[in-house]
């Protein structure tokens, strides 16, 4: 029995010497891991869409034409931004007035208004006037017209007039 004793003795020394190796094992390994980041800025992106407002001809000295012509302003935001859209012509007017110049010396002036109706009801334009909303998607186009309609008189020297429109976005 004492023969039996001792290898039961040394296999239950040896069994726990595994158990002992395995625990001292899974006390040395490490569990570890890593993060993968990515910021996401926000952004807009203006595209004038159409292009420029050409509100034709006129006789020189007659009346000026009323005709609302308008062009696209095509925008693209990050997924839920909060944009504002605003116009500045020549003067910073923010009722969307404002004053093509030409003839002599290109100082003549012809009056126009922006708006965002055809109808010319609704000014837009600087910063007190805007016209906004909430993006979708960036993939998402978000379309605004934009009219102007000559309000001044056309009594001036034959040239060409014209002005220059800022696009203000805010987001």
């Amino acid at each position: 029995m004492t023969f039996n004793k001792t290898l039961l003795t040394a296999t239950m020394l040896t069994l726990g010497g595994f158990a002992a190796m395995t625990g001292a094992n899974a006390a040395d390994a490490l569990a570890g891991g890593f993060n993968v980041d990515l910021e996401v800025e926000a952004t807009c992106v203006i595209n004038t869409g159409t292009g420029d407002i050409d509100l034709g001809k006129t006789l020189a000295g007659a009346g000026a034409s009323t005709a609302a012509l308008g062009t696209e302003i095509i925008l693209n935001c990050s997924k839920g931004a909060v944009y504002a859209i605003s116009l500045v012509p020549t003067g910073a007017n923010v009722d969307g007035t404002g004053v093509m110049l030409g003839g002599t010396g290109t100082l003549e002036e012809v009056a126009y208004k922006l708006t965002t109706d055809a109808a010319g009801l609704v000014p837009w334009g600087g910063t007190g006037n805007t016209v906004g909303g909430t993006a979708l998607l960036y993939a998402t186009d978000i379309k605004n017209t934009v009219y102007a309609t000559v309000t001044g008189s056309a009594d001036v020297s034959p040239s060409t007039y014209t002005d220059a429109v800022v696009i203000n976005v805010s987001y």
